[in-house]
This record gives structure tokens, sequence and C-alpha cells, in this order.
């Protein structure tokens, strides 16, 4: 589904119901009442947030990468 990736690629609510043409109220309402629009949401910022994680710990225990 297209919100997953989006969620992923780091867009807000906001660009995301832009990218689906309603509004932001409209896409708060959709959350409410369609469960797999809800469920994308909250699985591409699971990844999200668990990349930016590990990130961040590897950061913090030292590794460092060069291109």
């Amino acid at each position: 589904m297209c919100i997953e990736a989006w969620v992923r690629n780091g867009l807000i609510e906001t660009q995301i119901a832009h990218n689906m043409g309603v509004s932001l109220r409209t896409l708060c309402n959709y959350k409410q009442i369609h469960l797999p629009i809800m469920q994308a949401l909250k699985k591409g910022k699971e990844v999200a947030d668990f990349e930016i994680e590990n990130a961040l710990f590897k950061k913090a225990a030292g590794y460092d990468y060069e291109e």
C-alpha cells in the first residue's frame, strides 16, 4: 500500500493526505473508519522508528561508516 511507503519515507500525515487528494481531517476520519489505513500508518511508522533507533544506537556505540 502506498500509505505505508509514504510513512516509511518520512512523510507526515498532512503530506500523506495531500498525496491522497484529501484533507487532513478526512484522513483522520478514514483512520477511524478504515482499519487497513490505520494499520498501514502504524506499520510504516514502526519501520521508520526502527531504522532511526538502529542508526542512533550505532552512532552512540561509535560505529563509523564512510561512503
